[in-house]
């Protein structure tokens, strides 16, 4: 299997290598080019990368709050849980 280098934005876990994400949306492995995916060698790695920069916005979000003494809204807790949700491919 091909392994791609980094490559920065919205990732999703390949629709049918669970192992691996892509930045071209969601497509068969072989749909891929070269640079639209990487193999992340498990599924639990696949699906914690592809949450990533959902992750790193929600952790933004509470430390502004943290910071300014106000949420954002009940919007970061809601993200934060769709968030957690997706990293571990299922229910929180």
């Amino acid at each position: 299997m091909k392994t791609a280098r980094y490559a920065p934005g919205h990732w999703v876990v390949v629709s049918d290598e669970k192992d691996c994400v892509s930045t071209a949306g969601p497509k068969a492995l072989m749909e891929l080019q070269d640079d639209e995916y990487i193999d992340c060698n498990t599924e639990a790695n696949a699906r914690l990368i592809a949450a990533a920069p959902e992750l790193l916005e929600s952790l933004e979000m509470f430390v502004r709050w943290e910071e300014t003494g106000t949420p954002d809204s009940d919007f970061c807790f809601s993200q934060a849980r769709a968030v957690i949700a997706k990293a571990k491919g299922g229910g929180v």
